[in-house]
């Protein structure tokens, strides 16, 4: 009996690490994927996950099956909440609280998959192990088991359930992207944390379970090895606050991360490690409260360029800006910072920015850079200069060939010959 009792405290202990070694994969939280079977991809368009029926609402307490795809909200899924083991709640359809349920939290082989409403038990987290070329393996956190097509079927109505961990295309998933319809193919995690080495400017917004709020930007200030600081200043709302004191605070600090294993991890005791989006231009963390990290373009260096008469870098700038750009980067700096020049260099840069952005193909462009040449004040030119200027100033005015724009240049003419 002692020995009978020993191997069962064996295997019991094998079967919980084996559980446990599974080695999860990030998957893109919020985006919606339709899950089909192995034993269907690639061949035809059955055996994806389906709520039974045409539901407008999910209910809980209904079975997941396999089914000819439709682009119902039934068959779409999405993984939410993913916990610093790397399991995820996988959410139903457009509801909010719909989740993918192991029915009564059940350890049985043949246990049922099921919808129900979120409870954020060990039933309703599931990891993702991928198996290579977008091929997956999902497992019930609380049993351990991974989900399974019922008797190796694949036919419609075919019930979905847990079932001890084997090889089989019955035991293997895709994640078909609902906008692309391709399968989803996890990216190798980086050694280095390249979200902060490919971007160092950022728009930073985070927010409590509170309800207070926090917006502004964000820098790197350095990296040393597996540490990332990051520089985050601009203002805290917090409406809960005694009567006179103020809504609004600026803030500014100092923020260290840690790049771990393939993730980013920060305050571990409070969020939950961050995850990118799939364009790699955002990077968030979630949990007890939320940080988003959005790239942005670095601060505009068109003040300095134009202060200290860079051509060498406004030519290049001027030629390729898009009109969203040089929206963002301007901000009336060409009026006020032209304005400021002497006139011997007013003269050489204003002739040297129009030759350079009448090569912009882009009409916007050129009509912003010369309604704002046309707003600055201009100082009286020398006589020889004046003849050498209006002469410039003719030729790029013949060579425009939007006569609107043509207007502007002429207004531009107009202010600097004319200049007191």
């Amino acid at each position: 009996m002692r020995k009978l009792t020993f191997a069962l405290s064996v295997l019991m202990a094998l079967c919980l690490l084996n559980a446990k070694a599974q080695t999860s994969v990030p998957i893109p939280v919020g985006k919606t994927f339709y899950i089909q079977s192995a034993m269907n991809y690639g061949k035809n368009n059955g055996g994806y996950w389906d709520v039974p029926g045409y539901p407008k609402e999910i209910q809980k307490g209904s079975n997941i099956q396999v089914y000819d795809f439709d682009e119902g909200h039934d068959r779409t899924f999405s993984m939410h909440f993913r916990d610093a083991d790397g399991y995820y709640e996988i959410k139903i359809g457009n509801t909010v609280n719909s989740r993918i349920d192991i029915q009564g939290g059940g350890k049985e082989n043949g246990t049922s998959v099921k919808t129900w409403t979120r409870n954020q038990g060990n039933n309703q987290k599931f990891l993702f192990k991928h198996l290579g070329n977008g091929r997956f393996k999902i497992f019930d956190r609380n049993s351990g088991k991974a989900i399974c097509l019922a008797g190796r079927k694949n036919a419609n109505g075919t019930n979905v359930h847990i079932w001890d961990d084997h090889d089989g295309p019955w035991m293997e998933w895709y994640l078909i992207d609902t906008k692309t319809k391709k399968a989803f193919i996890p990216q190798t995690a980086s050694k280095t944390p390249d979200f902060f080495i490919k971007n160092k400017h950022f728009k930073y917004t985070s927010g409590s379970m509170g309800g207070g709020s926090s917006e502004g930007k964000g820098s790197v200030e350095k990296i040393e090895d597996n540490k990332i600081f990051v520089k985050v200043e601009g203002t805290n709302r917090n409406l809960d606050v005694p009567p006179g004191e103020p809504t609004e605070k600026p803030f500014s600090h100092v923020l260290e991360i840690t790049y771990e294993n393939g993730k980013y991890i920060y305050i571990p005791d409070v969020f939950n490690p961050g995850e990118l989006s799939d364009d790699g231009k955002k990077l968030s963390f979630s949990g007890d409260a939320y940080i988003d990290f959005t790239v942005a373009r670095p601060p505009s260096e068109l003040k300095g360029w134009i202060e200290s008469t860079n051509n060498f870098s406004l030519d290049p700038y001027l030629k390729k800006v898009s009109y969203a750009d040089i929206k963002a980067d301007d901000e009336n700096t060409i009026a006020t910072e032209v304005s400021k020049l002497n006139a011997n260099d007013q003269a050489t840069l204003v002739v040297q920015m129009i030759s350079s952005v009448a090569n912009n193909n882009d009409l916007k462009v050129r009509k912003h850079v010369y309604s704002e040449l046309s707003k600055a004040t201009y100082k009286k030119q020398s006589g020889i200069i004046k003849m050498t200027l209006n002469a410039g100033l003719n030729n790029l005015i013949a060579k425009e060939p939007v006569q609107e724009a043509k207007v502007l240049l002429q207004d531009i003419q107009s202010k600097m010959i004319n200049a007191k």
